[in-house]
């Protein structure tokens, strides 16, 4: 777990990095023409910095290390400080009962792949549990340009 909060850390810093380089310079190849280039934004962004700030403080130790918050975290600076940590604790607290509700319910739980398998149905299969629509890729629009 404190692999994935030192690679967002990492990445949030390295994003600095970069644009301490140049501002006007992205160094990666891209296929296709970017409209504009989200670095120079996010550094200069406050939510940014905060959330930097505590996923260092989870890292040195002076707060509690929270998988859960550093992911809120990430995305919370992503959305320019516009996401509530409340509704998502409730949104993930809400599918965890649905999946340990589904193990009971099909009498697995004496099998340690009872969650995996949960997991692979609620993601997989059109089910109550996901309200009758499976998660699938999005092959036209992957990245997001038509509708995030």
């Amino acid at each position: 777990m404190q692999k994935i909060t030192s690679l967002i850390v990492f990445m949030l810093l390295a994003s600095t990095k970069i644009t301490a380089m140049s501002i006007d310079t992205i160094y990666y190849k891209c296929r296709e023409e970017l409209s504009f280039d989200t670095i120079p934004y996010i550094v200069k962004d406050q939510a940014f910095f905060e959330g930097l700030n505590e996923l260092q403080m989870m890292l040195n130790g002076d707060k509690p290390y929270s998988l859960k918050r550093a992911e809120f975290i990430v995305e919370w600076a992503y959305s320019g400080g516009k996401m509530n940590y409340a509704k998502y604790c409730h949104d993930i607290d809400s599918v965890s009962y649905i999946l340990k509700r589904f193990i009971e319910v099909n009498n697995i739980q004496k099998y340690k792949t009872a969650p995996n398998f949960a997991l692979f149905e609620y993601f997989t299969k059109p089910s109550p549990m996901n309200g009758n629509k499976a998660f699938s890729y999005d092959f036209e629009d992957f990245t997001g340009k038509k509708d995030f």
